[in-house]
């Protein structure tokens, strides 16, 4: 049974039941003067509101759309959607794990929890450095491990150094070329790699004729000289000697780049030969 209006205004009055059909008052009776058809288009998502002009009506088992253009009602207002907050965020590094790219700066007198800052460090255990002559920026100026002897350590072990530590030993014995009379030479010479080194050595220099009359030796960094050498020199009173064993003074050299080093001697002597025998030893102390 329909529930009509029991007091329709006027003659034309319309009234829709709850099926669909639409009927109309002609001042004495309710008249069936047809069905409203049902909406065909999907409800819309979001827009303004309105009352709307259709006369079609939607079925009860229709849909709205997600509105994927805010969060739901029960969020704050005013607040991103999660592709959103995605996009905004995209410039920025993640918390755990970032990966920068450029300049990083940070502000002064900032600190960072787990780090020694850059200036005026404070060390507590035992610092672990690059290999010799490795990078190391922002660390008291320095630029390498070369630089900053201070933290460089020999062996504690008893053992040999290797190769760039503190420490490291260079022996050096040939060619032990023989002097010409009165002609300063490299007896015995090296290579030494770029850093600061001690060197010292010993030469014996032998006479054929037994005619030995002077004899002197350095160390140097130019080849078959005496010039400028702090040297070991020695003269016989009696003008002849057989021969003759020197130990010329320590030197200290400093490389920036591999270079020689040599052991130059001089001997005078009026005839025969003069038979050489050198070493040169080096130690690395930066």
């Amino acid at each position: 049974m329909l529930d009509f209006p029991g007091n329709p205004p006027t003659s034309g009055t319309t009234f829709t039941a709850p099926n669909g059909s639409v009927y109309q008052y002609d001042g004495a009776k309710w008249v069936a003067i047809g069905n409203l058809a049902p909406s065909s288009t999907l409800p819309i998502m979001d827009g303004t509101a309105a009352v709307g002009t259709s006369a079609a009506y939607a079925r009860s088992d229709h849909i709205h759309p997600s509105d994927t253009s805010r969060y739901a009602a029960s969020n704050p207002s005013g607040y991103q959607t999660a592709a959103q907050v995605t996009t905004a965020l995209a410039p920025y590094a993640p918390l755990a794990s970032p990966t920068f790219t450029g300049t990083v700066t940070i502000p002064a007198g900032a600190s960072i929890s787990g780090y020694a800052p850059i200036a005026s460090p404070a060390f507590t255990g035992t610092p672990t450095c690059p290999a010799p002559n490795g990078a190391l920026t922002g660390y008291a100026g320095s630029t390498t491990m070369a630089t900053m002897g201070s933290v460089r350590q020999g062996v504690t072990d008893g053992g040999a150094a290797a190769t760039g530590q503190i420490g490291e030993l260079v022996t050096f014995n040939t060619p032990n070329t023989a002097p010409g009379n009165a002609a300063p030479t490299s007896v015995v010479y090296g290579q030494l790699t770029a850093g600061d080194w001690d060197v010292w050595g010993y030469v014996s220099l032998a006479f054929s004729a037994n005619n030995g009359s002077f004899v002197t030796a350095g160390i140097g960094t130019t080849a078959n000289s005496i010039a400028g050498l702090v040297v070991n020199s020695f003269t016989p009173s009696s003008a002849i000697i057989v021969g003759m064993g020197l130990v010329p003074p320590m030197q200290r050299v400093s490389f920036s780049a591999t270079a020689y080093v040599y052991l130059n001697a001089q001997a005078n002597f009026a005839s025969g030969t003069c038979t050489p025998n050198g070493i040169l030893y080096a130690r690395r102390v930066r």
